[in-house]
């Protein structure tokens, strides 16, 4: 890639905001080119194919990388993924950790909304990749879209339009 073509990009994240700030989040990530490749949507209900059930496996085990994250409400569609993640970090508790990495001047292991994105996306490619026996094969689009989820109104209403998403298909 030329460099013009990275001034180009559009940079999608909130310019200035902490992701790494307790909260909940609203991800939505597409698979490169809008493959429908995880399955098909049969009278509004996704039906997952084995590449749909690899991307669930990898969703609903974030939590054992994470302790911290918790998942929310998801769908897996045949070209793209919406999910909740909730980060749940007690104050006190990022305040002692970016203290003592300071001393001992390691680098911060905090984790972020892209973080865990990266990591959920990259598990998945080597698994569907490993399955294929294809591998450095990209299966999502480069970045992903989030939303901070600032209120309960927000909240039900991104949740609702996660669970209608297949019947709207």
């Amino acid at each position: 890639m030329n460099q013009l073509n990275k001034q180009d990009r559009k940079y999608m994240r909130l310019a200035g905001y902490d992701y790494s700030l307790s909260g909940l989040y609203f991800v939505t990530i597409c698979t490169k080119n809008r493959q429908q490749i995880f399955g098909k949507i049969d009278n509004g209900i996704m039906m997952l194919n084995k590449y749909g059930g690899i991307v669930h496996d990898y969703w609903i085990n974030i939590p054992d990388h994470f302790p911290n994250v918790e998942m929310g409400e998801s769908i897996i569609m045949p070209d793209h993924f919406h999910g909740i993640i909730q980060l749940d970090f007690p104050d006190n508790e990022l305040d002692a950790k970016n203290q003592l990495d300071a001393i001992n001047r390691t680098p911060t292991k905090i984790v972020t909304i892209g973080v865990v994105v990266r990591l959920f996306k990259a598990g998945c490619t080597h698994a569907i990749n490993k399955l294929n026996k294809n591998f450095g094969v990209s299966i999502w689009q480069r970045n992903y879209y989030d939303h901070i989820i600032r209120n309960k109104n927000e909240y039900n209403w991104i949740s609702n339009y996660i669970k209608n998403n297949p019947k709207n298909w």
